[in-house]
């Protein structure tokens, strides 16, 4: 029989009752010194059945002890009050690990079964809980992007809101919430900003934010501003029915009306849209000033409120205006110059619901429109028929593609995308916007409002072809500790700035600061593969 040998260290040890020996509450610790007798144990018999392989416990949080193996296994199994577990060789010195609980900010995941097995006691011991289900399969990689395609980078943003509460025309024209959606876009060297003004009762009054509202256009000789506010293009009816004093209300429906008013037949002003294109209405065939808006929010009311998107178009030559809305019409019209017809027939114009004019885009409260390169046109829309909410969808004109100013209609599927950035618009697209293509004219880029991005993002997207929109991404425009704008709410549009840097871009958004005030920020973003 082997004789046993002496090896002599010093070991922390635990002293604890034997029936409380795998739990670690309130213990008593004694630092004790004294030569240790240590079986030679055969390899492989009681340290098999405690060793554990990879295993690290509380960082370095615990006092270890490195013997040979077969010495450590049984000194730990010798001592019955030892509360203490093996690990396995880390490789630094062929030696294992003795790890005393005593010194564990976090114990063994599995204290009952190895201090039974440790310490000796006898089981059987309670079974463990059933394995969870396999992991899920990873999905696969997305397709590689098409060569050349458009990747961003922000180079500044602005540290103030270029349009914010305290800005001149803000206080005159009693923009009380702020903005939300719009179009930005550049005609020549001259910055505008079509806007959706929020909580506009000059005279006080129930200002709900989304409910009273004005379309306006703004304008800056540079991106950055200084922004003036030039002229009105749309009041909401709810400016005279909510805000004090009241206007006569013909069809009293609940706190408000059931119509707009003689003079605003319709209720808001929301994606407010300006498109310089032919009109079906426009009998010389002539590019005309058109504008598009959301016309009809009155649900706060109890009344099913209607969703579409109402036409209007200018009666001079001016993207100023005036606008009057586009009467209703139940035959088709017919485009001519002098007396020959030069166009297709129009399809009828339906009027809107609750006395709203006319509407161009059934069912939507979101609107933008580009024109393709073969000269016909293409928009976007929301609350496409069966999708879930925050879903964008294709449209194109009605009868003459090349005709914008008229009815609209669907022509194609969802384009929301979940999570998935190479199969559409991702991350809960809401108001997408097409302002411009990039410089070197590969692409045609949308912006919109990534609901489930963060509060950071903006999601951009591009389309070879102006109607495939099958890439997106998202783009944080807000850093480090600059939040101008709060929480991003609305990219309001794309314009290129070849001025400033090849592939650069101005963009502006609103968002939601202190207060419930709802400014317009701006940042240079930057395409690294123009």
């Amino acid at each position: 029989m082997a004789r046993p040998r002496m090896l002599d260290f010093h070991l922390k040890v635990i002293r604890i009752h034997p029936m409380a020996a795998c739990t670690l509450g309130l213990i008593v610790t004694l630092a004790v010194s004294l030569p240790v007798v240590v079986p030679v144990a055969p390899v492989g018999a009681t340290c098999n059945a405690t060793v554990h392989p990879g295993a690290s416990i509380g960082g370095n949080a615990y006092r270890q002890l490195r013997v040979p193996p077969t010495a450590c296994c049984a000194a730990c199994v010798a001592d019955r009050h030892c509360a203490a577990f093996v690990t396995a060789a880390d490789g630094a010195g062929g030696g294992t690990e003795c790890l005393l609980k005593a010194d564990l900010t976090n114990p063994h995941s599995k204290p009952s079964n190895d201090c039974g097995i440790v310490r000796g006691i006898p089981g059987p011991f309670p079974p463990g809980p059933p394995p969870g289900p396999p992991p899920s399969p990873s999905p696969p990689p997305p397709p590689p992007l098409p060569p050349g395609s458009p990747e961003w980078v922000l180079v500044n943003a602005t540290t103030d809101p270029v349009i914010g509460p305290t800005h001149p025309d803000v206080v005159k024209h009693a923009i009380g919430s702020g903005f939300e959606t719009g179009q930005y876009f550049r005609l020549n060297d001259t910055f505008y900003y079509t806007a959706n003004e929020l909580g506009t009762c000059p005279n006080g009054g129930t200002v709900l934010w989304d409910l009273v509202t004005r379309a306006a256009l703004w304008s800056a000789p540079a991106s950055t501003g200084p922004w003036t506010r030039i002229v009105t293009l749309r009041n909401g009816s709810h400016m005279e029915t909510i805000c004090t004093p009241k206007a006569p209300c013909a069809k009293p429906c609940g706190g408000s009306c059931c119509s707009g008013t003689k003079t605003n037949p319709s209720f808001v002003t929301w994606a407010p849209t300006l498109i310089y294109a032919p009109s079906s209405a426009n009998t010389t065939g002539k590019s005309v000033w058109n504008f598009f808006y959301s016309s009809n929010q009155n649900s706060h009311y109890g009344d099913e409120a209607f969703m579409g998107i109402t036409w209007a178009v200018s009666t001079t030559d001016s993207m100023l205006g005036p606008y009057v809305d586009v009467p209703p019409t139940t035959n088709t019209n017919t485009n001519t110059t002098g007396t020959t017809s030069t166009r297709a027939s129009s399809p009828p114009l339906p009027a809107g619901a609750e006395g709203v004019t006319n509407v161009a885009v059934n069912s939507s409260h979101s609107f933008s429109a580009w024109q393709l390169r073969n000269g016909s046109w293409a928009g976007f829309r929301n609350n496409v028929p069966g999708a879930s909410s925050f879903s964008a969808g294709l449209i194109i004109p009605a009868g003459d593609a090349t005709i914008p100013g008229g009815v609209w209609e669907p022509a194609g599927p969802n384009l929301a995308s979940g999570s998935n950035c190479s199969a559409g618009l991702c991350y809960a697209p809401e108001n997408p916007v097409v302002t411009t293509m990039s410089t070197n004219g590969k692409f045609y880029l949308a912006v919109y409002d990534a609901l489930k991005g963060g509060s950071d993002v903006i999601g951009v997207a591009f389309s070879a072809d102006g109607v495939t929109w099958r890439y997106s991404t998202r783009l944080a425009v807000q850093v480090r500790d600059t939040h101008p704008c709060g929480d991003i709410r609305t990219p309001l549009g794309l314009v290129a700035e070849p001025e400033r840097c090849v592939g650069c871009y101005s963009v502006l958004w609103t968002g939601s600061i202190a207060g419930g005030f709802r400014p317009v920020c701006h940042a240079i973003i930057r395409n690294i593969n123009e």
